[in-house]
């Protein structure tokens, strides 16, 4: 029971918001992109799609998922999918030199890299710095998630 005056503090994490605007704010627009617009629900159930997409290809809790791209709402649904998963984000810029982003994956311990289809570079340069085997996720990921497509943008997916 709280008491008369008392407040009922409950922080704001991006895990928070994400269950809280799920709920209230369903329907508002939530993310515009150049001419891509999502509501909340529709953001959010893009990004449980690639929280899917990512256990399928086994990341689990406490696994480290980099991430390398410009500000998209790719980019940041996976500010949302990684974390709900127990996973860890590891943004990385994508105007660093091709050694920079090496050494923050390796040092990082990523299982996963991500990497926007701007960055072809990532296809090449990170497995042979870094010692990964390379698979191109194009349009869609239905093979990770029982034959739903799951994301609507090309990424490159690296595995360690």
């Amino acid at each position: 029971m709280v008491s008369s005056g008392a407040t009922v503090e409950t922080p704001l994490t991006p895990l928070e918001f994400l269950r809280r605007t799920r709920t209230l704010y369903p329907d508002r627009e939530a993310v515009v992109d150049g001419t891509s617009r999502f509501t909340y629900a529709q953001f959010f159930a893009r990004s449980d799609r690639w929280s899917a997409a990512l256990q399928r290809l086994g990341v689990a809790k406490g696994d480290r998922v980099a991430y390398i791209s410009p500000n998209t709402h790719a980019q940041l649904e996976s500010f949302y999918a990684v974390p709900q998963i127990g996973a860890v984000l590891v943004p990385i810029n994508f105007r660093l030199t091709a050694e920079e982003i090496a050494y923050i994956i390796g040092h990082s311990g990523a299982k996963v890299v991500c990497a926007h289809p701007d960055y072809p570079e990532a296809d090449i340069i990170m497995p042979a710095k870094v010692g990964i085997k390379s698979c191109r996720c194009a349009r869609e990921c239905a093979s990770f998630v029982h034959g739903h497509s799951c994301l609507s943008y090309p990424a490159t997916i690296v595995f360690k």
